[in-house]
C-alpha cells in the first residue's frame, strides 16, 4: 500500500478527536459565561459543529437566566438552521410569564432575523397542538408582511373539521394583534368553515374577540358596529341555518334590530301575512294550593313586528298582567315567561310548545292547569 496514502489516514484519524475535543471545551465553557458572552459563546460552537450545537443548545439555555439572552441565544439557533431545540426549549421553561416573554421576543425579531418566518411556519406543520400553541405570543408579534401573509392564507383556508388547535392558535394570535381590522379575513374564513364543515361557531367567537377590549365585559360602539357589519355581511354568504347563529351573535353583542333584519332569512317560510312573525309564550302561575302542588299556563300566541330577536324581556310585562287564577294560594313571584324557540308557521304550531311545558311542569311535581289568554301584539 502506498505509504503516502497511510499518512495521510493517520492524520486525518488524529485530527478527528482533536476536532471534536475542542468544540467540546466550547460546550463546557458555557457554565462560565452570561449575557451576550453566552451568546457568543454558542455562535462558536455552531462554527465548531453544527451538529454537537443541537444536544448543547440545552446547556446553554440553562445559563441563559434572562429572557432577554434565551430570546438571543434561540435566535442564533434559528438562524443557523438549528430549529427542533428551540421548538423543544419553550416547555422547558418553568415560568409561564417568561415562556411567553421567549415567545414574544422571538416572533417581535422576524424582520431582522428573516428565519424565524420559516422557523414558525415550520412549528405549524411539524409540531404537536400543545407544543405549537406555546409560540403563540411569537405569532401575535411577528410583524413581517410575508409572515401576516401566511397567517392570513392559513385563516382563510379553515380545515373541515369543527376544531383544529393549531389552526385556532393562528387565527388567536392573529386576531389578538390585528382586532378589528382582522374582520373581514374571519368573515371569509367563517363563510368557507360553513361550507367544508370546519370551524364555524369557533370564528364567530373570534370575530367577538376581535371587537372586545383587553380588559371589560362591554364591547364599545366602535367595536359594535364594525362586529355587526361584519355579522351581516357573513350573513349573505351563508345557508339560514348557519345565519342563525350569526343573529345570536349579533344580538349578545347588543345588535338587537341587526340580529332580528335576518329573522326573514333564517325562517323565510314563517313570516306571516303583512310581515311579522308568530310565536308562542306562556306565563307560568305556580304555588302551592292546599298543600299540593299547582301551576297555570297562561298560554298566549305573540304577534311580533320583526323587530326584535330575543322576546324575553319585552314579553315580561304584558305576559304578567293576565289575571291569576290561584287567589288563595302560596304563589312564587314574579312569574316565569317561557317563549317558544322559534316562530311558529300557523296558530296551531303552539300545541307542541304548550305540551312540552306542560310535560316539563308536571315531571317537576305539579298540578298542571292550562289557560287560553288573549293574543298579545309587540310593537
Amino acid at each position: 500500500m502506498n505509504l503516502r496514502f497511510i499518512a495521510s489516514l493517520a492524520i486525518l484519524f488524529a485530527a478527528a478527536p482533536s476536532a471534536h475535543a475542542k468544540c467540546q471545551t466550547l460546550i463546557n465553557q458555557a457554565e462560565r459565561l452570561s449575557g451576550d458572552r453566552l451568546v457568543a459563546g454558542y455562535e462558536s460552537v455552531i462554527r465548531c459543529s453544527a451538529k454537537e450545537a443541537q444536544p448543547a443548545f440545552f446547556k446553554f439555555m440553562q445559563q441563559a437566566g434572562e429572557s432577554d439572552t434565551l430570546a438571543a441565544l434561540s435566535l442564533v439557533a434559528i438562524d443557523n438552521d438549528i430549529w427542533t431545540p428551540v421548538w423543544e426549549m419553550i416547555s422547558k421553561i418553568s415560568d409561564y410569564s417568561a415562556r411567553d416573554e421567549v415567545a414574544e421576543l422571538v416572533g417581535a425579531s422576524c424582520k431582522e432575523h428573516p428565519k424565524v418566518i420559516s422557523f414558525l411556519q415550520g412549528a405549524y406543520f411539524g409540531l404537536r397542538d400543545i407544543e405549537f400553541q406555546q409560540w403563540d405570543d411569537a405569532l401575535a408579534n411577528c410583524e413581517s408582511q410575508e409572515f401576516q401573509d401566511w397567517m392570513v392564507q392559513t385563516i382563510e383556508s379553515p380545515p373541515p373539521k369543527l376544531y383544529d388547535e393549531k389552526w385556532d392558535t393562528v387565527t388567536k394570535s392573529f386576531v389578538s394583534g390585528q382586532g378589528i381590522t382582522s374582520l373581514p379575513i374571519l368573515v371569509i374564513a367563517a363563510a368557507k368553515a360553513s361550507e367544508n364543515g370546519g370551524p364555524f361557531d369557533a370564528i364567530l367567537a373570534h370575530m367577538e374577540s376581535a371587537v372586545m377590549p383587553e380588559f371589560g365585559i362591554e364591547i364599545p360602539k366602535e367595536g359594535r358596529e364594525s362586529l355587526e357589519k361584519a355579522l351581516l355581511e357573513l350573513a349573505k354568504q351563508i345557508a339560514p341555518e348557519r345565519a342563525r347563529a350569526v343573529a345570536g351573535k349579533l344580538s349578545n353583542a347588543g345588535s338587537e334590530s341587526a340580529a332580528a333584519s335576518l329573522l326573514p332569512t333564517i325562517y323565510p317560510d314563517r313570516v306571516q301575512t303583512g310581515g311579522g312573525f308568530l310565536y308562542g309564550a306562556a306565563a307560568v302561575e305556580s304555588g302551592v294550593c292546599d298543600g299540593a302542588n299547582t301551576a297555570v299556563l297562561h298560554v298566549a300566541l305573540v304577534n311580533e313586528t320583526g323587530k326584535h330577536y330575543q322576546l324575553q324581556n319585552p314579553l315580561e310585562d304584558p305576559m304578567r298582567q293576565f289575571k291569576g287564577r290561584l287567589s288563595k294560594c302560596q304563589v312564587v313571584e314574579p312569574w316565569p315567561i317561557v317563549v317558544s324557540g322559534t316562530p311558529l308557521q300557523k296558530k296551531d304550531d303552539i300545541e307542541p310548545f304548550v305540551d312540552q311545558l306542560s310535560t316539563m311542569w308536571t315531571m317537576k311535581g305539579y298540578e298542571v292547569r292550562r289557560r287560553n289568554e288573549k293574543t298579545v301584539d309587540l310593537p
